[in-house]
């Protein structure tokens, strides 16, 4: 149950004003909430940022990155805004599930029964996190990624597109899973892995989408 995620409308500011910035606010939009605008020390040209956060104001962290995402969720908490999950209206969440807060659920998302998903954690369209499983913090899972049951992810760890993780499996912290790889056995902290099955592969420096510098961010 998520008694934490308030009924909309409401007054939503989303912090972080790049690309997926924008997929969150249309599915507030969409849900009844009233955007009342972005936060972002480096924003993109089609964004005029906030100049003070209003108070009455809910709050959701939409940045893709997932170290960043963690750290500005850990400001905007300090600051004692009211963060709450987006969850699209297509998207399937059992009853005993746990949503922690922040959370982002697109279109087509599968939670199942006692199923717990951690804090700002993004599931993108067509995912799927199977009975029993416990996901970690400010994860992120790409479109049609999904697990078995009894499943672990830790923190801050991707699942590209498609990726598939069998019943049981661990999978540590701040890991990379390949989109379309297919995990068979524990994956330890800090893993790259790809293929079928997945295996471990050296860390490459990917291409990441543009990142704000949030260190020095005046406003939370």
């Amino acid at each position: 149950m998520n008694p934490d995620v308030p009924r909309p409308p409401g007054t939503l500011v989303i912090f972080g004003g790049w690309f997926f910035s924008r997929v969150v606010a249309e599915t507030a939009e969409l849900l009844g909430w009233t955007i009342a605008g972005f936060v972002d020390p480096d924003p993109p040209g089609w964004v005029t940022p906030l100049r003070h956060v209003p108070d009455e104001s809910f709050a959701i962290v939409a940045i893709g990155n997932n170290p960043q995402r963690a750290f500005v969720h850990g400001k905007v908490l300090e600051r004692g805004r009211r963060v709450v999950s987006i969850i699209h209206p297509t998207a399937s969440v059992s009853q005993s599930a746990v949503l922690e807060k922040g959370c982002y659920l697109a279109e087509y998302v599968t939670v199942r029964s006692a199923a717990v998903v951690g804090s700002g954690t993004i599931l993108n369209s067509g995912s799927v996190v199977s009975h029993d499983c416990q996901i970690g913090p400010f994860v992120t899972f790409g479109p049609n990624a999904a697990t078995s049951g009894h499943v672990s992810i830790g923190a801050r760890t991707t699942l590209g597109v498609g990726a598939c993780v069998r019943p049981h499996a661990k999978i540590g912290c701040d890991c990379e899973v390949g989109a379309g790889a297919a995990v068979a056995c524990d994956i330890r902290d800090g893993s790259t892995v790809v293929g079928v099955p997945a295996r471990a592969i050296p860390k490459r420096s990917a291409k990441q989408d543009k990142q704000s510098d949030w260190s020095a961010n005046p406003i939370w």
